[in-house]
């Protein structure tokens, strides 16, 4: 494997420019955990996704809203409760009998702690060149221009790629689960609608975006 390493505050966002090459080369698919990321490259990110058919899955903390970083909470070709990046947020509602969840603004009221302060962006991990950043770098114009961040990027070190693509999936698992529950209450819906004892239910299996999900990660021999 190769090490590339990053160092900021740097002039002309030449570290996010670079992240955004990273992305343009993916081929397969993409994973990203991220604390207020900027407009790049996660804007590019779910661009190429869409353009490239790669497998998109991610989790950010409390997307900015102001200045140049205005990046929203996005759904490429959305389907139901499918989400390509979901905010992390919690259930408002007692769990069972045993746990009581905050919500994301609950948390930061009280806590002022963030719920997923990871930075990763893991591209192709079980291609032939998987790519792994990872760092204190926020994939912001702040991070890039003004604060004392750094990222690095592993090149080639397939088992790592792979665990932090693992990783990165269980974070965006966890959290798709909570905006499953709060879209279908906003729209009105049973969360548990789709259980049924009719072997119909596997058809969606073969449409749409759990098509695209088994075939990135069953892909056929």
């Amino acid at each position: 494997a190769t090490v590339d390493s990053w160092f900021s505050k740097l002039s002309g966002e030449i570290d996010n420019k670079e992240l955004v090459e990273l992305v343009k080369s993916a081929k397969q698919g993409v994973f990203f955990v991220m604390f207020q990321p900027g407009n790049e490259p996660v804007r590019t990110l779910l661009k190429m996704q869409k353009e490239k058919n790669l497998y998109v899955r991610g989790v950010a903390t409390q997307f900015t809203s102001t200045g140049a970083e205005d990046f929203k909470l996005l759904k490429q070709d959305p389907e139901e409760f499918f989400l390509d990046a979901a905010q992390t947020s919690g259930v408002g509602k007692t769990v069972g009998q045993w746990a009581v969840e905050g919500t994301a603004s609950q948390f930061r009221t009280h806590i002022g702690h963030a719920i997923t302060h990871s930075k990763m962006i893991v591209i192709d991990p079980f291609g032939d060149d998987p790519i792994v950043v990872t760092g204190s770098h926020n994939f912001s114009k702040a991070a890039s221009t003004k604060n004392d961040e750094n990222f690095i990027v592993i090149r080639g070190h397939r088992e790592i790629a792979m665990h932090y693509a693992i990783n990165a999936m269980q974070t965006y698992s966890h959290y798709r689960w909570r905006a499953y529950l709060e879209e279908a209450e906003r729209e009105d819906r049973d969360p548990f609608q789709y259980l049924t004892r009719n072997p119909i239910w596997q058809r969606r299996r073969n449409t749409g975006e759990t098509k695209r999900m088994l075939a990135f990660w069953l892909p056929p021999a």
